[in-house]
């Protein structure tokens, strides 16, 4: 399984498994015995089917980090106009949780300090990424061993080699000798 396919995979199961404890835990506290009351039909049918829409919704917001995760681990956010977009995101972020009163702020302490390094390093690495390297997010043709970006001036030819180095998505060309 490749990380393109992590997602489809985790998603569905990860839903399917708090459904499924959801429907046990229920059936477990029906039967308790501190359960005084008779449920009727219709009592267990509305127990059980706004237990089913409130687990699937728990799965859809509990997803959220990891589909944002999963989602920026790609170059492909380094890739115009995507690499903008969210450099604007995260400049207007920077802006407020530096310069004005935000959650952060009401639990004092050294929280707002956090939070402002926290935004700032994010900010700062993404902009150099996006701006002083981005030779380092050429997509690479490992068939043809030339180079698929406006700077495949850089490394193209036969004179090149695509070789990945930390992870599938970053490739990088390296001139041979």
């Amino acid at each position: 399984m490749n990380r393109k396919d992590w997602f489809r995979y985790f998603a569905p199961r990860f839903v399917t498994l708090a459904a499924v404890m959801g429907f046990i835990l229920r059936i477990v506290l029906i039967f308790m015995p501190q359960t005084v009351r008779d449920f009727g039909f219709l009592d267990i049918l509305r127990i059980f089917g706004l237990g089913l829409l409130n687990d699937v919704a728990f799965s859809a917001i509990a997803l959220v980090p990891a589909f944002v995760i999963y989602s920026l681990m790609t170059s492909a956010k380094y890739r115009k106009p995507a690499g903008y977009l969210i450099e604007g995101l995260l400049v207007a972020l920077a802006v407020y949780v530096i310069g004005f009163n935000d959650i952060t702020d009401e639990y004092g302490g050294v929280v707002p300090g956090i939070a402002d390094a926290l935004v700032a390093i994010i900010l700062i690495c993404f902009s150099i990424k996006l701006f002083v390297c981005p030779p380092l997010h050429l997509a690479c043709s490992t068939s043809s061993v030339q180079c698929l970006s406006s700077s495949a001036r850089l490394c193209s030819g036969r004179n090149s080699q695509c070789a990945s180095t930390l992870s599938p998505s970053i490739i990088w060309c390296i001139p041979t000798r």
